[in-house]
């Protein structure tokens, strides 16, 4: 069953590397247009301004403007957290639902399969991955720099709902170890990830966000298999990491008119690193573009 997961996470993953490459080239498009731009050597027009650097101003605009559409709430954002949450709810205090939770938990207690502790790692897979598509080539919406604050943003907002709701509830675990189950903490990062991936990368290939969604539900699978939660613990983990990814693309637009509004437009930074083998030698080669 180990194996099995760790070939199951390498196979989703590099069905969307697959995927992407093919079709990176249409994500590509619009910024080999801006570089351009920003190369063109700078040009006087009548009145004795800058041709080059008024263009740069117009194409940063522009981009602020982009980006503000592209991270402003929209109350329809809010109805899968709240649905997901919602429904995690009721196992606190529907008869039923809890007789539910402690049936499935029983199920997978009397295999007695071994626990599976790839779930302890593989949480972070998706939050890599947006990290890895990029240094792989495939480029998403924002640069290393801009990932890092949307991410740390989502992180902490993350950190900050699922503690203050585990030792608000103190619900007890399964294996009977803590009263701190509800919500899953693994679950919400793994969905955080999640959803972050899909919002880079849903220009690039829809299959990147739904090989992430999956990964992520296989980690909320695992909490349960190993008796650490209960299935309502993993919805609510679900519905929090989704809803923590959104307030970090809801925030970037504060963080960026805060710290970056007076840096001009430039060309995005590309780190690329490719391994070679000619059959004889083995190495790796690495650019990279600032």
């Amino acid at each position: 069953m180990r194996h099995f997961l760790f070939i199951f996470i390498l196979f989703v993953i590099l069905c969307c590397r697959a995927y992407a490459s093919r079709t990176c080239h249409n994500s590509d498009s619009v910024s080999v247009s801006e570089e351009y731009v920003c190369m063109i050597p700078s040009v006087k027009d009548r009145n004795g301004d800058s041709v080059r650097a008024c263009r740069i101003d117009e194409i940063a605009a522009r981009r602020l403007e982009s980006e503000k559409r592209f991270c402003r709430f929209k109350p329809t954002q809010l109805i899968a957290p709240v649905l997901l949450v919602g429904a995690s709810v009721t196992g606190l205090v529907v008869s039923p639902v809890k007789e539910m939770n402690r049936n499935i938990d029983d199920y997978f207690r009397k295999p007695q399969y071994p626990r599976i502790y790839a779930d302890d790692f593989a949480q972070y897979v998706p939050l890599v991955s947006v990290y890895g598509l990029n240094l792989s080539g495939v480029r998403g919406r924002h640069n290393y720099l801009e990932n890092t604050i949307i991410i740390a943003t989502s992180y902490a907002a993350m950190g900050a709902l699922v503690n203050a709701v585990k030792y608000t509830v103190r619900e007890r675990r399964p294996d009977g170890s803590a009263r701190n189950s509800f919500p899953s903490g693994h679950t919400a990062t793994a969905f955080m990830g999640a959803e972050i991936l899909r919002m880079e990368y849903r220009d690039v290939s829809p299959w990147i966000g739904i090989g992430g969604y999956v990964l992520a539900s296989g980690i909320g699978l695992c909490r349960v298999y190993n008796h650490r939660h209960w299935v309502t613990d993993v919805l609510a983990g679900a519905g929090i990491g989704i809803l923590s990814a959104k307030i970090g693309y809801w925030m970037f637009p504060v963080w960026q008119r805060l710290f970056f509004s007076g840096r001009k437009a430039k060309k995005d930074s590309y780190v690329n690193c490719s391994p070679y083998y000619n059959g004889e030698q083995l190495g790796a080669s690495f650019s990279m573009m600032f």
